[in-house]
């Protein structure tokens, strides 16, 4: 979903992550959280949240997800406060394309990427984060969104 559609989500809908990687052998549920991952070379770990943005509350979905990136950046100075805009066009179950924001930085030899989004009229915010012992934290990104969608039930 574009930031430009975000008014088109019902106030009252229920929005959630949804990925594959629970049942992909590159990848093996881990026991800290309902939707976190590790990779099957030990590498990479990835932790899926979503939760309320009533606190961080925009104008529209890209001002909305550019409060909370910008919040995530001030509370993590580990991770870049230059934020990077991605309209990603993963292929998500459903095929749509999706705008997020993404933090990026490096913290003992760890590198790491937090895609963000925020929906303002249901106010959501949805995290994706990936953080690798190796330099690949943006491809595993990238495949994580390409298994992954943001599921919206009105």
């Amino acid at each position: 979903m574009r930031f430009a559609d975000g008014d088109t989500v019902p106030a009252d809908a229920e929005v959630s992550w949804a990925s594959d990687l629970e049942t992909d052998d590159a990848w093996t549920k881990e026991p800290q959280g309902p939707m976190t991952y590790a990779s099957a070379d030990g590498a990479c770990e990835v932790s899926y949240w979503q939760g309320d943005t009533w606190l961080y509350v925009g104008g529209n979905d890209l001002e909305t997800t550019q409060i909370i990136a910008t919040e995530e950046a001030a509370g993590a100075p580990s991770i870049s406060d230059d934020l990077e805009l991605n309209p990603l066009s993963f292929q998500s179950r459903s095929g749509v394309p999706t705008d997020m924001l993404v933090l990026s930085g490096t913290h003992e030899n760890m590198h790491m990427r937090m895609a963000i989004r925020g929906i303002t009229t249901a106010e959501t915010v949805l995290f994706v984060g990936v953080t690798c012992s190796n330099d690949t934290a943006g491809t595993v990104l990238d495949e994580v969104l390409s298994k992954s969608e943001i599921h919206i039930e009105p």
